[in-house]
This record gives C-alpha cells, sequence and structure tokens, in this order.
C-alpha cells in the first residue's frame, strides 16, 4: 500500500505518496506541534505529490491511515495533491488559493518568529514541569524504597526477636530440669545417707 512522505516546506508540508521517509530518518507522528506550538497547524498546508501513482483516491489514502487522518485533521483538513504527468497550472492555482484562504482565515499573517518564541516559552515550562515532576516521582519512588527497607528490617528484627526469645525460653527451660534433677540427685543421696546411718545404729545395738 502507498504510504505518506513529509518533510517541511516553509509553512507548507509535502510529501509523496508512494513511500516512506519522514525528516530525519524519523517517522512522522503528527504535526511539529512540540516544536513550533499548538498554533502551527493553522498555517500548514499538506501536499501530496506523484499523486497520479495512487491505486484508489486520495480520500481513501488519507482514510486508510489514521495518523495521516490526524496530521490532516490538526492542519485544519488543508491538502493539496500534485500529479507530477499534469502540465497545465490549474494546480497551482487550487494551491495558491488554499494558501490564500489560510492566510486570511489567520488574518493576514503568517507564522511569525513571536509565535515560534512563544512555542519556545511553552515548551520550557512544559519541559521545566515534566523534569520538576519526574523529580518529586523519583523523591517518591526513594521514599517509597525507604520505607520498604524500614518495613523489612522491623520485620527483620522482629524475627530475630522471637527467635532469641524461643532460644532464651528454651534455655531457661533446660536449666530449670537440671536444677530440678540436680536436687532429686541431692535429695536421694541425702535420704540413702540417713538410711545407711540408721541401719549402721540398729546393727550396733
Amino acid at each position: 500500500m502507498h504510504q505518506l512522505v513529509v518533510s517541511w516546506t516553509s509553512c507548507v508540508l509535502t510529501g509523496a505518496a508512494d513511500r516512506t521517509v519522514y525528516p530525519g530518518g524519523k517517522r512522522h507522528r503528527g504535526t511539529d506541534q512540540k516544536c513550533f506550538g499548538k498554533r502551527s497547524g493553522d498555517f500548514i498546508i499538506i501536499i501530496f505529490t506523484r499523486g497520479d501513482d495512487l491505486d484508489q483516491t486520495i480520500e481513501s489514502f488519507i482514510q486508510s491511515d489514521d495518523r495521516l487522518e490526524k496530521l490532516i485533521s490538526d492542519c485544519g483538513g488543508r491538502y493539496q495533491v500534485f500529479n507530477n504527468n499534469q502540465t497545465d497550472r490549474r494546480q497551482v492555482r487550487e494551491l495558491m488559493e488554499k494558501t490564500n484562504k489560510m492566510l486570511k482565515e489567520n488574518g493576514g499573517g503568517c507564522f511569525t518568529s513571536e509565535m515560534f518564541q512563544e512555542a519556545e516559552a511553552a515548551i520550557k515550562k512544559e519541559v521545566e514541569k515534566i523534569l520538576k515532576e519526574k523529580e518529586e516521582e523519583m523523591q517518591r519512588e526513594r521514599e517509597e524504597l525507604q520505607r520498604k527497607h524500614r518495613e523489612k528490617m522491623k520485620a527483620v528484627m522482629r524475627r530475630m526477636k522471637q527467635e532469641r526469645d524461643k532460644i532464651e525460653q528454651k534455655t531457661a527451660r533446660q536449666l530449670q530440669e537440671m536444677e530440678e534433677n540436680i536436687n532429686k540427685e541431692r535429695e536421694e543421696r541425702r535420704r540413702d545417707e540417713e538410711k545407711r546411718v540408721k541401719e549402721e545404729k540398729e546393727k550396733k545395738m
């Protein structure tokens, strides 16, 4: 399927309708509103060259590509098709009429350096906003990581305390059992000794 070639030519966006090549080797992502401001689309006419090579109407060609359709919509629906094999001046007159109409709709003015400077200021402001939001997001992520780390350390400390308490309880039980056994042995030896002394006394009598 044929695709659009787009490139900047003054305030007219041009492209051939039989191949896909974009400025700087990059895919076109709409008008250059990000670089030239939101109003730049008011000053653009999209030009299709080699229209006679298309095997479909220009309308169906446009509708077959969502990005292209949005691009033209962003430019106020303005476009002109040039057939390379057509030698009369009708195509040029149509372009001039559309250009004059576009200028009239814009109050007779063109895209100015003041507009570009306004766009630059807006872009700078937006970049600063994005950077600030990114910095705040990174700060939130750091705080979240620190919070998770603290929670993890608390959990480790709780487990260590539980294990220590278990060991201490077990050790205490073992010591108590040992002490009870020692006392029991002492008591048995004492009784045995008393029995032995008693038996010796009875023998002497």
